[in-house]
């Protein structure tokens, strides 16, 4: 039993720390989209690509956001749904990664090529 209680506390924790990170990541994401100073100084610069990074810091802050609250609250009110849901959003994240590094093992020699 103790056992039981400490991985769920642990979990919860975790989850927690998790979760304001993902709303601190998402807040700033949109904080570089809004503000109209930051704007003006991309614009002067001419980079097409600061846009596109503030959007893939709302969408990561979005779903660590989402991914941190079912964790969170799924251990706290012990429900299986919130739970299978938070397992199903870490096992797709999990496949991503898995499949980015065999992607990047196998194209190692054409991205090398590239300097």
């Amino acid at each position: 039993m103790c056992l039981y209680a400490l991985a769920k506390i642990l979990l919860i924790v975790f989850n927690v720390v998790f979760w304001l990170a993902g709303a601190g990541t998402l807040g700033v994401g949109i904080w570089l989209l809004v503000d109209p100073k930051i704007q003006e100084s991309v614009d002067l610069a001419g980079l097409q690509i600061y846009e596109a990074g503030a959007i893939v810091l709302v969408v990561a802050g979005s779903i660590m956001f989402i991914v941190g609250f079912l964790g969170c609250c799924g251990a706290m009110k012990e429900s299986t749904c919130m739970l299978g849901t938070y397992f199903g959003f870490l096992f797709v994240i999990f496949a991503l990664e898995m499949a980015i590094g065999i992607w990047a093992f196998v194209s190692y020699d054409s991205v090398s090529s590239l300097n």
